[in-house]
């Protein structure tokens, strides 16, 4: 019989060690994550990148005043037609031909110009 409730006993031990293990797994990872969380948010805060985040509520007129910037992108709504196919295929055949000469391993492949970057 103590024998018996030997054995029970050594399995409740090894289970809550199990669960033991798995409670220490989630709470370190919880932390690990906050630490990262934290570092995260003082270096927005201490790098001056919050003043720029005109996302933020209360800076309605500062970004009423930032300019729109327009681009040539092609629009992906609308309707299909022939027109509307070659003006892609004209824009696409355009964009490739930069691409294609840039000098991958030459300085100016990281020019402002290569990735067009408007001084």
């Amino acid at each position: 019989m103590v024998s018996r409730s030997k054995k029970l006993l050594a399995g409740i031990m090894g289970r809550l060690r199990e669960y033991n293990n798995l409670f220490l797994l989630t709470v370190s990872a919880l932390l690990v994550t906050m630490l990262v969380l934290g570092m995260a948010l003082l270096l927005y805060k201490v790098s001056g990148t919050a003043q720029l985040d005109l996302s933020r509520p209360g800076y309605e007129s500062a970004r009423d005043k930032s300019e729109s910037v327009t681009s040539d992108d092609f629009s992906p709504t609308g309707s299909l037609s022939d027109s509307v196919v070659s003006e892609f295929n004209n824009m696409y055949s355009a964009r490739a031909q930069k691409i294609k000469n840039i000098n991958a391993f030459g300085p100016e492949a990281l020019s402002n110009d290569a990735f067009g970057i408007a001084e």
